[in-house]
């Protein structure tokens, strides 16, 4: 059955583009791959153009004046653009491994309510060594709260699979963000929704690792400040518990101080 909606932005992955969407479109859940193509400076553009000639299944979507936007923005208009009612992530240098979607066919075949599945990864660095990610299993209740702890809980973007309609409740990704706005969103989705562990032992996806990725590349302390200061500005306008913001607090407490040090 044709389930699921697979977003990948695009910049600057000419390279990799069409080895991520051969991993997802031949996958027996996945109704569409959507290539939202975010203002490469190289031949991307015309590689996606081509996969979505060649590929019934592959759509192609680009920002007004082929800008720049983001990866938030990006997924955000995949979001809004998709037909199917589950949603998945791919970063266009990534792959999804075969049993990508075997979770979640389980999950619906018997009936179990969720409105999203973490699963285990695997990285892959510039030096061709490989190392897994698994996730722990913790109960949905407890996510929002041992995410916030940073103790427990780990989420990568190529491994969640999640309901449309609770991305567009949660308030899908914050564009404001030019990094971590994945990182950002799963709390918000922990918060909103019941997210259950998948397959978090075998990996379903590869990451790879290269001087190219946008966020390797970029993160600093001062994007880590970013991403939580907008964490506590949603914490405020919602009703997140008193310990739940002390938590945030304390994590910018902790960056603003290791900012300093660095200074």
């Amino acid at each position: 059955m044709k389930l699921v909606s697979v977003i990948i932005p695009v910049f600057n992955a000419e390279c990799f583009v069409e080895n991520a969407v051969k991993s997802a479109f031949n996958l027996k859940s996945v109704g569409e791959v959507i290539l939202v193509e975010d203002g490469s400076t190289d031949d991307s553009f015309e590689v996606c153009q081509r996969l979505s000639a060649d590929y019934k299944n592959v759509r192609l979507l680009y920002h007004a004046n082929h800008k720049n936007c983001g990866a938030g923005a990006s997924r955000n208009l995949g979001i809004t653009s998709s037909n199917f009612p589950y949603i998945a992530f791919l970063d266009a240098d990534d792959q999804y491994l075969p049993r990508r979607f075997d979770k979640l066919n389980d999950l619906i075949r018997d009936h179990i309510s969720f409105d999203g599945i973490y699963e285990a990864a695997k990285y892959m660095g510039s030096d061709g060594k490989i190392f897994s990610i698994n996730n722990d299993s913790i109960p949905p209740s407890k996510l929002f709260h041992y995410l916030l702890r940073g103790t427990y809980g780990h989420f990568c973007t190529n491994s969640i699979t999640v309901k449309k309609q609770l991305l567009i409740r949660a308030g899908m990704f914050n564009e404001s963000l030019r990094l971590h706005q994945d990182s950002e969103l799963w709390l918000r989705l922990a918060h909103f929704g019941n997210l259950i562990a998948g397959n978090i032992v075998e990996p379903v996806a590869l990451i790879r690792r290269h001087e190219g990725n946008r966020v390797w590349k970029g993160t600093t302390i001062e994007t880590r400040i970013t991403q939580w200061k907008a964490t506590w500005d949603w914490a405020k306008k919602e009703r997140v518990g008193v310990l739940e913001k002390m938590l945030i607090i304390r994590k910018l407490v902790k960056l603003f101080w290791r900012y300093r040090l660095k200074k």
